[in-house]
């Protein structure tokens, strides 16, 4: 069994752990974001990754501790907000590449122009 096969079973079995405590305690909203949120950060940990590093399963616990706090402390009213975080997760994973690729090939343009800049010393 390979590492990938391990951490994925390791993944499955905190979802349904998670599941199975979500039927006992009849919480399904909003728990069911923090079931999924810590299946992938135990994935993640399996795998030999920092879990803080995973921002996707990060920010499905953020949006399960948000709605968890709205309903404890009624700090949202009746303002949907679900649709607005849905927006808000759409647009990071669309425009998340394109900032990093923006970032990656500055530095790589710099790195470039530096190697351009080196003298060479051919008759040596």
């Amino acid at each position: 069994m390979t590492s990938n096969e391990r951490s994925q079973q390791i993944g499955w079995g905190v979802f349904l752990i998670g599941l199975a405590i979500l039927f006992l305690t009849d919480w399904f909203f909003p728990g069911i974001f923090l079931v999924v949120g810590i299946a992938m950060l135990a994935t993640s940990s399996a795998q030999g990754k920092n879990p803080m590093s995973n921002i996707p399963a990060l920010a499905v616990i953020g949006t399960g501790l948000l709605f968890t706090l709205s309903d404890i402390f009624s700090l949202m009213g009746n303002f949907n907000w679900l649709p607005l975080l849905l927006i808000i997760g759409g647009g990071y994973l669309l425009f998340k590449d394109r900032a990093n690729s923006g970032r990656s090939s500055a530095s790589s343009s710099s790195t470039a122009e530096s190697e351009v800049s080196k003298p060479k010393n051919d008759y040596l």
